[in-house]
């Protein structure tokens, strides 16, 4: 399994770690330490984003191609790379702080998708932060203040509003994500919260059981586990909603229970081949949890080489 942080890239293996940095003086190290996002293509190439670039990991020479944002050339329109997706085996679709790219993955060669005042039929930001492909093929891509729904057969964008203004933090603080259930809803995360698509309304609203929002702060990542709840992350722990029962869960970190949740701001979850849960925290390593007896096992940042930076 890889790991992003903040000071590297991490592989593990079952047993250890092995991380990865930019060095500066190696062409074919990675761009930049901190990670973004980690996307593995349909040639199972894994792809890289960072704060300062795109890299393509080559397994052979266990090394990194860089693709970099350079002026007046064929390149990445922005530095920052928020997410990655594709839609066929020919793009790569990038989310940059400035606009979106598609890398042509066979010859390197970059379509850059901008926002136009004039044409409506183009992005409605160049501040995109997520992608999530629907059962049909279509593109779902999130800005800090809008989603758009990509018709790849048209060609035509949909342009949607958030239910509620996020806050004023610095653009490139604000997150946003999106997530299609098994039951093809569509969610989306924020920094106002949980939200989802309503086809009847046509348009995205705030998730209320009760007339109460479930979660009322930033929303940092959504999954779904095998029994089909959904897994939300934000600043305040861990929810999990049963979407048949409305019933809902909350996990938090309690320094009594050394087999809680380690640390309550949860920046990604991830379900892996087996149906586990692994959860990514702000300070707090990495915590797995162990379906069977519902504990959480941590993995925790140390000195040693050999384990999580």
């Amino acid at each position: 399994m890889w790991f992003g942080t903040r000071d590297g890239l991490n592989r593990f293996d079952g047993e250890k770690f092995t991380i990865y940095r930019h060095n500066s003086e190696d062409v074919n190290s990675l761009s930049n330490s901190w990670i973004t996002t980690i996307y593995e293509d349909t040639n199972r190439n894994l792809w890289i984003g960072t704060r300062n670039g795109l890299n393509k990991y080559i397994a052979k020479t266990d090394s990194f191609v860089r693709y970099t944002h350079l002026p007046n050339k064929n390149s990445l329109s922005g530095r920052v790379i928020f997410d990655l997706i594709q839609l066929d085996e020919t793009y790569l679709w990038v989310a940059t702080n400035n606009g979106i790219d598609k890398l042509n993955i066979s010859d390197n060669t970059f379509l850059n998708l901008k926002h136009d005042y004039q044409n409506t039929n183009t992005p409605s930001s160049n501040d995109v932060r997520g992608f999530t492909k629907s059962n049909d093929g279509k593109l779902w891509i999130a800005y800090i203040k809008g989603v758009d729904l990509y018709d790849p057969v048209k060609k035509t964008y949909t342009h949607y509003n958030y239910p509620i203004k996020n806050t004023k933090d610095k653009n490139d603080q604000i997150i946003s994500n999106l997530f299609i259930d098994s039951k093809a809803n569509v969610w989306l995360g924020s920094e106002s919260g949980l939200s989802y698509y309503d086809s009847k309304k046509g348009g995205f609203v705030n998730f209320q059981i009760d007339h109460k929002n479930i979660v009322s702060n930033a929303v940092r990542s959504i999954c779904e586990d095998n029994l089909g709840n959904l897994w939300i992350g934000s600043y305040t722990g861990l929810t999990v909603l049963n979407l048949k029962t409305n019933k809902v869960n909350h996990f938090e970190h309690n320094k009594n229970n050394s087999k809680s949740l380690s640390q309550n701001s949860i920046y990604k979850i991830q379900k892996d081949s087996r149906g586990d849960i692994w959860i990514g925290t702000w300070g707090g390593g990495i915590n797995y949890f162990d379906l069977s007896y519902d504990i959480f096992k941590h993995f925790s940042p140390g000195l040693n080489e050999r384990t999580l930076n």
